[in-house]
């Protein structure tokens, strides 16, 4: 919604450096999506298991509901990055291009799901692996072609947006290796929730710094009204 009216106001067909400006739009738009998403996706991600538990408490029935959230965190990660391609697209009357993404989709989630089926049988596990997999499959070809087509490396795509994805996964495993490491399995449902919470405010923190540094100077510069006007709110 920000990306969409800031392209229309770009005319590609202008000339080389209009065109120029609409990559580095989506780019910088996609980088921001990127960070901004990784930081919820990857705390779902990783610790699914306590957040069913807690939630739900002991359900045998529903064993498979936290590898279901991982996937499904992952691949939803990867899928809202496209967002600001799609929008980039649009706003310059390419609609067409989305259809790009939806056959991706269908032949991702269909080769997935096959794949997965012929490698472990049919079953709710294979089809959460395969609808992820070809899910999260299909947003990266979708994101290399539209940059392309945008004028952006791959490279840059790789390195501006979708590494810096795997810092906040990185804090969030590591947060979840300690809850492992330390909380015992017994745990009842408000100790858990207590606790967990405690987990999501070191996440949140750790996460919150480490984006921080990620971030470069022109990126810093365009938070810093936010961080004035949090100075100014009253106590």
């Amino acid at each position: 919604h920000v990306t969409m009216p800031a392209a229309a106001a770009i005319d590609a067909r202008a000339s080389a450096a209009a065109s120029a400006r609409l990559g580095e739009l989506c780019l910088r738009s996609a980088r921001a999506i990127s960070l901004a998403s990784a930081i919820p996706m990857a705390f779902l991600a990783a610790f699914s298991a306590p957040i069913c538990r807690t939630w739900l408490g002991e359900r045998p029935d529903l064993a498979l509901l936290p590898l279901v959230m991982t996937l499904t965190a992952v691949a939803a990660h990867l899928n809202i990055i496209t967002g600001p391609a799609s929008a980039v697209f649009r706003s310059q009357g390419n609609v067409g291009n989305e259809f790009v993404y939806h056959g991706l989709r269908v032949a991702g989630i269909a080769g997935g799901v096959g794949l997965a089926v012929l490698a472990a049988g049919v079953s709710v596990e294979a089809l959460a692996w395969g609808v992820a997999g070809g899910i999260g499959t299909a947003a990266v070809l979708y994101l290399a072609h539209s940059h392309r087509v945008l004028g952006i490396p791959v490279r840059l795509l790789a390195t501006r947006v979708l590494l810096p994805g795997i810092v906040p996964a990185a804090l969030a495993l590591a947060l979840a290796a300690a809850w492992y490491a330390a909380v015992p399995a017994s745990i009842t449902r408000w100790p858990a929730l207590a606790l967990l919470a405690a987990f999501a405010a070191a996440y949140a923190a750790l996460v919150s710094l480490a984006v921080w540094r990620l971030l470069d100077a022109g990126e810093k510069e365009q938070l810093q009204p936010f961080f004035r006007r949090l100075k100014r709110a009253p106590a």
